[in-house]
């Protein structure tokens, strides 16, 4: 009996070995693909085609947006003829919107719900058809969806077969739960109301009344 659970303490601490240098040739298979892989933010930067003073650029006939965190990300499926930004009226407002003739980019993530015939900035990082609206934050988030395993897995096949990086940071947005027209609050930031609601970085504030709300 002795000898068999002599004989399992081994198996098992040569299996234990084996999965530490396992886990440990697969971080630093990733930490090569990162040193080694192209990124390219300075090269669009310096020499790509800038939209006013936005995060969005043309480069090599692929527009492009700057997400601190990502690095220079594509914007991927954009009509680049017809793309433009918003004009934002702020210099604290960092201009990480921009539309084309069928959608709406947040970054570089698109949102097709939006009338781009209608479309109009709101202020205070709010956007809006007249019908449907949302919030677009200029602060990157992490991507908390974004596991160790596919983080692994996205960077090697980024560095062997050129696939799209993982993506660790995005904007965040949200849509807003109204129909009614958007008006901006006035120094307040990230603030907005409808009328009868306000809402902050998109949310709807229970109970907050727009006529005593300080700013």
């Amino acid at each position: 009996m002795r000898g068999n659970n002599q004989k399992n303490s081994n198996i098992m601490i040569k299996t234990c070995i084996f999965m530490s240098l396992i886990i440990f040739l697969l971080c630093f298979i990733v930490i090569l693909c990162i040193a080694f892989s192209d990124d390219d933010t300075y090269e669009i930067e310096n020499n790509g085609e800038r939209y006013g003073k936005s995060e969005f650029y043309k480069y090599k006939d692929k527009i492009y947006v700057l997400v601190i965190g990502s690095g220079m990300l594509e914007v991927e499926g954009v009509d680049i003829p017809t793309f433009k930004v918003f004009n934002k009226d702020k210099e604290d407002e960092r201009e990480n919107v921009g539309f084309d003739k069928n959608r709406i980019y947040f970054g570089n993530i698109a949102v097709s719900d939006l009338d781009t015939d209608k479309l109009y900035y709101v202020g205070n990082n709010y956007y809006s058809d007249g019908t449907n609206s949302y919030f677009c934050s200029t602060s990157p988030k992490f991507n908390e969806e974004l596991s160790a395993g596919s983080t692994i897995i996205q960077n090697v096949s980024h560095f062997f077969f050129k696939t799209r990086e993982p993506q660790y940071y995005f904007y965040p947005y949200k849509k807003l739960e109204t129909n009614k027209r958007l008006k901006r609050i006035e120094e307040l930031r990230n603030f907005a109301t409808n009328g009868e609601e306000i809402y902050y970085a998109g949310e709807k504030l229970s109970n907050a009344d727009i006529n005593t709300i300080k700013k």
